[in-house]
């Protein structure tokens, strides 16, 4: 998963660098063809570099979780008596991560930030390198919408929240998801499980009557 911004909103908008925790946004560009620190050739579409070394370590110094958000959520999903994993690779996409993960009930949370996931709202885009930035975190977003394919095509419910959210109220909307995930399950359970002699006495779900039901387990004859 890319990394996340911290709460406060990046001054890219202002001509400067990603969100960073105090380092100049005014290095000089390296030379021409000189490797950048901490960037895979691979990774970088055609000749685009980051705008310094100095830029790349900070990328690379980004936190990957346990961000404010995240820690945040987590408190709140604790406090609702809910236990979940954390960090969790996806399945089937082990480069990607979740942030918050219900293995049993299959749901998988997000806390994106704001700038590295393209917020509608705080989004921003610096000014120095744009071509970069803007193929960089592009990609982030296509990255995202491939990950939520992935996971609801393989029976998962995806929740992604901005780091400007109210974590208490996203964390209302996973215990909601949480509990009609459990619900379905628990029904389907009791579907599949064969009728006892003690149904006959319990109406079914519309009210009616249960048909009477043999003790005697289907196929087996008592003993002469």
């Amino acid at each position: 998963m890319a990394s996340r911004g911290s709460m406060r909103a990046p001054l890219g908008s202002r001509g400067g660098e990603p969100p960073t925790s105090g380092f100049p946004a005014t290095d000089a560009p390296p030379p021409a063809g000189a490797p950048v620190p901490g960037i895979a050739a691979r990774s970088v579409p055609g000749d685009l570099l980051p705008s310094s070394p100095a830029a790349s370590g900070r990328m690379s110094r980004q936190r990957r979780r346990d961000t404010v958000p995240e820690l945040l959520l987590r408190k709140e999903l604790h406090r609702r008596g809910l236990r979940f994993r954390v960090d969790l690779p996806v399945p089937g996409m082990p480069r990607r991560r979740a942030d918050v993960v219900f293995t049993r009930a299959r749901i998988a949370v997000f806390v994106d930030g704001c700038f590295w996931h393209g917020c509608p709202d705080h989004a921003t885009h610096p000014a120095s390198n744009a071509a970069w930035w803007s193929a960089k975190l592009s990609r982030n977003i296509e990255r995202d919408r491939e990950t939520d394919d992935h996971l609801r095509n393989h029976g998962w419910s995806v929740l992604r929240f901005w780091e400007h959210a109210d974590m208490a109220t996203a964390a209302e909307i996973v215990y909601d998801q949480w509990a009609r995930t459990n619900r379905s399950r628990t029904s389907a359970a009791e579907l599949k499980r064969a009728p006892t002699a003690a149904d006959a006495d319990r109406p079914s779900a519309e009210g009616r009557p249960r048909p009477a039901v043999s003790a005697q387990p289907t196929g087996c004859r008592t003993a002469t």
